[in-house]
């Protein structure tokens, strides 16, 4: 009794001095890894106070503010951009010497209602399409590195098109005019197609490789393929690779654009709150992801890894009823398992 009493003050001694040694030590997910490592973002969480601030800064050279970035927020109103938010976080990001990743130009399911409402033809359509995507491309060419211009445009494994506004109007046509006015608007960014993908999914997989083929094939300027990975502790690895060298076999960057493990799921019952064993099996499906990432994706196609959201008290999941806790940081900004297994899995 008294050995285990003093092996769990030992790692309670441990644990609260880890932040200290770090830093000391100059160590952080951004330098231990020979890629990008970022986090998703919110204009709220960049505005609360410095903690949060200093945290993004110390331990990521990129973000991503995907809520600030889609379209419905973007552009509430008819014909109206709303850039005040969005140019406070790319002033943050240059400020501080981050990058930041565009999502998305063109998305499945963040369209705003009057666009919906107004009934366009294929004409009107793909010349909304294109001044949106030029004006916006262009703002920010000088802090975003790339950009999700094409977000799901796969409904699931059977292979067809998300039936969603731009392809209802204008066809499979829509993904070739997104990725050229985005090419014409800044020539240099990495362009992307991103998809969510189950890690059961191979076949909505293959369905979107067939896809950036065919694009190819047209001359369409697609340079990078991003896969949303909503993955579970107990997501089987062995899917996962599949999954990542099926991506690396295209010779297209890869960018696993949000990365989170999760525990809960329909018919699985979790704890009501985290216990120490599952934050361990957390950290190790971490570092299993970050180190199937940086061994089966070639250097030259290795584009980074994002979580999605970096504290559990910024993410939208949990909920009486299901709670969860996926990100790297607890509420008080304290780092779990879930940290040191990406560190872990990032740095060689």
């Amino acid at each position: 009794m008294r050995s285990r009493l003093a092996m769990i003050l030992l790692f309670l001694t441990i644990w609260s001095c880890a932040p200290d040694l770090l830093k000391k030590n100059g160590i952080s997910l951004k330098n231990a890894a020979s890629f990008p490592v970022g986090t998703v973002v919110t204009y709220g969480q960049l505005t609360t106070g410095d903690s949060v601030n200093s945290l993004i800064v110390s331990e990521f050279n990129r973000i991503t503010p995907v809520t600030e970035m889609q379209m419905d927020s973007l552009m509430p109103k008819p014909y109206e951009f709303r850039w005040d938010r969005l140019d406070t976080v790319a002033a943050f990001s240059m400020k501080n010497n981050l990058q930041m990743f565009g999502h998305a130009l063109s998305g499945h399911a963040s369209n705003p209602g009057w666009l919906k409402e107004e009934k366009h033809d294929s004409a009107s359509l793909s010349s909304f399409l294109q001044e949106y995507i030029t004006t916006y491309v262009e703002r920010y060419r000088d802090v975003v590195t790339g950009w999700n211009v094409v977000s799901e445009p796969i409904a699931d494994s059977s292979g067809n098109f998300s039936n969603n506004l731009w392809y209802s109007v204008l066809g499979e046509s829509y993904v070739d005019q997104a990725f050229v006015f985005a090419r014409k608007a800044d020539p240099r960014a990495e362009l992307f197609i991103n998809g969510f993908f189950p890690e059961t999914d191979t076949l909505k997989l293959n369905a979107l490789i067939s896809l950036v083929s065919q694009l190819e094939n047209r001359g369409v300027p697609v340079t990078g393929i991003g896969l949303q990975m909503h993955l579970y502790t107990d997501s089987p690895l062995e899917m996962i690779a599949i999954m990542l060298n099926k991506a690396a076999d295209t010779r297209l960057k890869v960018y696993l654009s949000e990365v989170q493990i999760l525990f809960n799921r329909t018919g699985r019952k979790v704890s009501r709150e985290l216990t120490s064993d599952m934050a361990t099996e957390q950290g190790k499906m971490y570092q299993h992801v970050a180190e199937m990432y940086r061994n089966i994706i070639p250097e030259n196609q290795q584009f980074g890894i994002t979580v999605l959201g970096f504290s559990d008290r910024n993410t939208s999941l949990p909920s009486p009823d299901a709670p969860d806790w996926p990100a790297l940081f607890d509420h008080e900004l304290r780092r779990k398992p879930a940290y040191f297994g990406i560190l872990n899995g990032v740095r060689k």
